[in-house]
């Protein structure tokens, strides 16, 4: 019977969305039950934003990890991971257990802060119970539940006892590292440095609170109790290390689950438009920290800030890429015909799933990041959105579809420019700069349009080079140089004219020789950022 129960839950169907809306409403239920028996000390009734963050992220993470470590015993990850998810609600079981044990009172969960020294006690103990905080009965009680499942399931599936002791094992010690999780910077400060820490918490509020990332949010203009804000702090700076862990989680489960969605993402990334948003951010930061001499990194956990919001930025790109590849399918199979929807490597529905994931994860990256990033990501995505999906699907404007894709260009330098920028000011920002990326790009990114001749012309998106046919790479070709020669008048640098004029003779040269290569012109502009920077820094 038990067997075949597991069977019915392995072979379940199951849409992505559907699956994704069932985890949400588990962790969501957990949330409340826990809310009631251990409610926040720092907060109101219901958990914040950052605290529901913080919470989902390391349900995502538990999982995850728990799938990764059940696949060392069964052969199918995606099987493992639909047992999990029907098994998921054993997570209502510690606030419930709490409440009822108490009569009502509850009990206050957290986490378990040890440090080098305890960390062998506590493993032993998982963590010990605590009915008044920490490790409490109840979530002794859940955690046991889940060890003992997990053995239970492997047993069933492969009928040998030893294994499914191992597997038990090993499910405890991922489970006991995702308790002890926020003291693991800790440990691993003493054992790089042997230095001693009294306590983990209170270095890991001292690293997150030092960092320029944490300060965002507890701006000196708003008031907050002390308790309100080492809350915030602490949520803050778990959701940054719990992002960047889920990340790793997720491409080792997919690629478990099905390489073939990775490779085609990685595939799908087009490195020479990943190349050039990466030098636009870089220039912002480095227009902060040249110009203003301010230093980059608050401290060492800013530079995980800075991987977490690169990494938001990078997934906001790869939506932006999986919308246009929907959207043009017809064009893509007579211009792009390496695309993954017309090369058959990727569905229609696949394309959509891993674009709501993209979707969410910048946001609540940029989120984690800092107001500013997070409202920039989202206006990224949807400048993108507007340019190439219906209804609006813009790009079939000339002009006003490279101005859009200039709006993504400027956010991703504002991105760079406001990570490191203190204030947080816009009139921080340079106003020069932000005409250059605006005016520049919105002339030379029609060179995009090139290699889409055919699939434009024949689908009515009225491009430049498909209105003119003749003279078309001639006009984009000019329109390059342009906004090569537009730099040193914008800026008034004549130290730049000659570099300019160079590389806008080049850029028409590239855009009209045949046959058309666009790794030239992309090479030309890395090469012309380098010179920029060159000149412009201060000496």
């Amino acid at each position: 019977m038990i067997a075949r129960l597991l069977e019915r839950i392995e072979a379940a169907e199951m849409s992505f969305g559907q699956a994704a809306a069932a985890f949400a409403g588990v962790a969501l239920v957990r949330m409340f039950f826990e809310n009631l028996s251990s409610p926040p000390p720092a907060f109101g009734g219901a958990f914040d934003a950052l605290t529901l963050i913080h919470y989902f992220l390391f349900y995502i993470g538990v999982f995850l990890s728990l799938a990764l470590v059940l696949r060392i015993f069964i052969p199918d990850i995606k099987r493992i991971s639909k047992f999990l998810l029907f098994g998921f609600p054993i997570i209502w079981l510690s606030p419930i257990y709490d409440l009822i044990a108490s009569h009502g009172a509850g009990a206050r969960m957290a986490y378990a802060f040890v440090n080098y020294g305890s960390i062998a006690n506590s493993f032993l103990a998982m963590g010990g119970t605590n009915p008044l905080g920490g490790i409490t009965p109840g979530l002794h009680a859940e955690l046991w539940a889940i060890v003992i499942g997990a053995g239970l399931y492997v047993f069933f599936k492969s009928k040998k006892i030893i294994r499914a002791i191992a597997a038990a094992a090993i499910v405890y010690m991922a489970l006991f590292l995702w308790m002890i999780a926020p003291s693991l910077p800790a440990i691993v400060y003493q054992m790089a440095t042997g230095s001693m820490v009294p306590s983990s918490l209170n270095f890991l509020i001292a690293w997150f609170s030092g960092s320029r990332s944490v300060q965002t949010f507890l701006r000196p203009t708003v008031q907050l109790s002390p308790a309100y804000a080492i809350g915030m702090t602490f949520n803050l700076g778990m959701g940054c290390l719990l992002y960047l862990l889920d990340i790793v989680l997720f491409a080792s489960w997919l690629a478990l689950a099905d390489g073939r969605i990775l490779k085609a993402i990685v595939r799908g990334c087009r490195p020479g438009r990943v190349a050039h948003y990466c030098v636009l951010f870089t220039i912002g930061i480095l227009m902060q920290t040249l110009g203003a001499g301010t230093p980059l990194l608050g401290n060492t956990f800013d530079a995980l800030v800075l991987a977490m919001l690169a990494i938001a930025f990078l997934l906001a790109f790869l939506y932006c890429v999986g919308v246009n590849n929907l959207s043009d399918v017809a064009i893509d199979e007579i211009s792009n015909r390496n695309h993954p929807l017309v090369a058959g490597t990727l569905s229609a529905a696949e394309v959509q799933n891993t674009d709501q994931i993209f979707f969410f994860a910048a946001l609540i990256g940029g989120y984690l990041a800092g107001y500013w990033e997070f409202f920039l990501i989202a206006v990224f995505m949807a400048a993108y959105y507007i340019y190439s999906a219906p209804p609006l699907r813009l790009k079939r404007i000339p002009i006003l579809a490279p101005f859009l894709v200039s709006i993504a260009c400027l956010s991703a330098a504002l991105g760079g420019f406001y990570f490191a920028d203190p204030n947080k000011l816009v009139a921080d920002f340079s106003w020069q700069m932000a005409a250059i990326i605006i005016i520049c790009f919105t002339l030379a990114i029609n060179i995009k349009d090139i290699k889409d001749i055919e699939g434009d012309g024949a689908h009515g998106v009225t491009t430049i080079p498909v209105a003119f046919p003749r003279v078309g790479k001639s006009i984009v070709g000019g329109l390059l140089a342009a906004a090569f020669l537009a730099i040193p008048i914008i800026l008034g640098s004549w130290a730049l004219f000659i570099p300019s004029l160079i590389a806008g003779a080049l850029g028409y040269y590239f855009v009209t020789a045949e046959p058309y290569r666009e790794w030239r012109i992309f090479a030309l502009y890395f090469c012309y950022a380098g010179v920029l920077l060159a000149v412009l820094a201060p000496r």
